[in-house]
């Protein structure tokens, strides 16, 4: 797993100035979210998202470029896909604190489809929602006991989410 190749300040300005109540890490959370469950239809993602995010048009071409930049970092075996989090030279409070908001965009992107850990429609990965939401509720201090600590955090979060990304795939496969 890599950290995300989008410019994390510049967006969180561009959230600032349009008034929108969100930080980077929760946007690409939610739109990784509505990409496991819409794969590559843009148009679905994007109108799941502007539902859950009213506003958001204002910034709709940065949207697009975040959208398309996780999009092709999932092409393939996903392996390039890197969740977009705070700096690296951030507090470790601050750094974990993004972990937790991108999980609970990630979440938020999947019940705005209708998927949470009861309706998930296989059962692996209704262990793994629960795991995802256990640190969506986790308060920073849980996660940044040392760089070790939040490392592992990151990891698991990321390894689970793209677990129940290719398990909605499979779903979807078998028509489920």
């Amino acid at each position: 797993m890599h950290r995300s190749t989008i410019d994390y300040g510049r967006l969180q300005r561009q959230l600032i100035q349009a008034g929108l109540d969100c930080d980077p890490a929760w946007l690409h959370g939610a739109l990784f979210g509505m990409i496991a469950l819409h794969d590559d239809r843009h148009g679905a993602v994007c109108e799941c998202l502007e539902q859950a995010m009213q506003g958001l048009r204002v910034l709709d071409a940065e949207v697009q470029a975040l959208y398309h930049a996780t999009w092709k970092e999932l092409d393939g075996p996903g392996l390039d896909f890197g969740m977009l989090l705070p700096a690296a030279d951030r507090s470790l409070p601050e750094q974990a604190q993004g972990v937790i908001n991108w999980t609970r965009g990630f979440l938020a992107g999947l019940r705005c489809g209708g998927i949470d850990t009861v309706e998930f429609p296989v059962v692996s990965g209704r262990h793994a929602m629960q795991a995802l939401q256990e640190v969506a509720d986790s308060l920073p201090a849980a996660l940044a006991d040392d760089q070790e600590t939040l490392d592992e955090a990151m990891e698991h979060v990321w390894v689970t989410a793209v677990l129940v990304r290719e398990l909605l795939v499979v779903a979807r496969e078998q028509g489920g």
